[in-house]
């Protein structure tokens, strides 16, 4: 998910996980900043999507080890609101995040794009 935390712990494990053989390929710790079926993509497209990179497309996908981050809800939201990404949902400044409409009291749907080029890869969830 977006505003979790992700480039937190990219950032961390960057700097304190040493992978000598991949330091000497790459000139770096050897820590790759996203998973190869991308970063913000749900955890159920692990083995059936690839992000857009070289290096994705060709590392055996069964051999990553994921990290999983969390936040509260009620935080995530104000992130949400600050920085939406790639998530469509009827909002403003003022009263973010609107999971509710205020006219019928139903609920609000939640567009996510996972890819800008795809229209299959659009996710609506309830909110």
């Amino acid at each position: 998910l977006f505003n979790t935390g992700t480039n937190l712990i990219s950032l961390d494990l960057t700097k304190n996980c040493y992978l000598p053989k991949k330091q000497k390929k790459y000139g770096t710790s050897g820590v790759r900043w996203q998973v190869p079926w991308g970063k913000h993509t749900p955890a159920t497209w692990r083995l059936k999507h690839r992000a857009e990179s070289k290096w994705a497309r060709s590392v055996n996908i069964t051999s990553i080890f994921p990290i999983v981050t969390i936040k509260d809800p009620y935080h995530w939201m104000g992130s949400m609101c600050r920085k939406n990404y790639e998530a469509i949902w009827p909002h403003t400044q003022k009263n973010c995040p609107n999971l509710i409409k205020e006219h019928d009291n139903t609920i609000n749907e939640v567009q996510v794009k996972y890819s800008k080029t795809d229209p299959s890869k659009i996710v609506k969830h309830e909110s």
